[in-house]
C-alpha cells in the first residue's frame, strides 16, 4: 500500500510540474515601446529654420481601415534646428499590430502652413523596430523618388 501511495505522489507531482517548463513568466509584449530617429530635410540653404517652426512626428497605425488610422505614439518639436531633427516616441503595439507594419508620419509647419510632409511611407516591423530610423520629407508639392 506504501507503494502504491509513493507512485501516486510521484506521478501527481510530475503532472503538476510538466507544464511548468513552458510558462511563459515574461511580462507581456504590449509594454512600451519606443521608436528613434532623426527627421531629414533640405530647406535650399545654410540658414536655420524659422523659429515659428513646429515638427510633429507620429506613430501611427493604418490598419483600422478608417483612412486616417489610430495614432499610437506623437512628439512634437517646437524651434527645431537644422537638419537632421531627433526624435523619439513612445507608443505601445501588440506583436500582432507591429508585424502589420505602423507607419511614421512627420510634418514641418512654417508660421502654421504645412511646409513639409512624409512623401513616401515609413513602415516599422519587428525587423526594424529597434533600428535608429532616418525618416525622409519633402517639400509640399513634391514627392522624393
Amino acid at each position: 500500500m506504501k507503494f502504491f501511495a509513493a507512485v501516486l505522489v510521484m506521478l501527481a507531482m510530475v503532472g503538476f510540474t510538466a507544464g511548468c517548463g513552458s510558462l511563459d513568466t515574461k511580462e507581456s509584449s504590449f509594454g512600451d515601446r519606443v521608436v528613434e530617429g532623426v527627421i531629414s530635410f533640405h530647406m535650399g540653404g545654410t540658414e536655420p529654420m524659422p523659429a515659428d517652426a513646429e515638427v510633429i512626428v507620429k506613430v501611427v497605425d493604418l490598419s483600422s481601415g478608417n483612412g486616417r488610422g489610430e495614432v499610437l505614439g506623437e512628439q512634437t518639436i517646437v524651434n527645431p534646428s537644422q537638419s537632421p531633427i531627433p526624435f523619439r516616441i513612445e507608443y505601445r503595439a501588440e506583436d500582432p499590430v507591429l508585424r502589420r507594419g505602423l507607419n511614421i508620419d512627420a510634418r514641418i509647419s512654417i508660421r502654421g502652413k504645412l511646409a513639409y510632409y512624409t512623401a513616401n511611407a515609413h513602415v516599422i516591423t519587428p525587423s526594424n523596430a529597434q533600428d535608429m530610423h532616418v525618416v525622409q520629407l519633402a517639400p509640399l508639392g513634391r514627392t522624393i523618388n
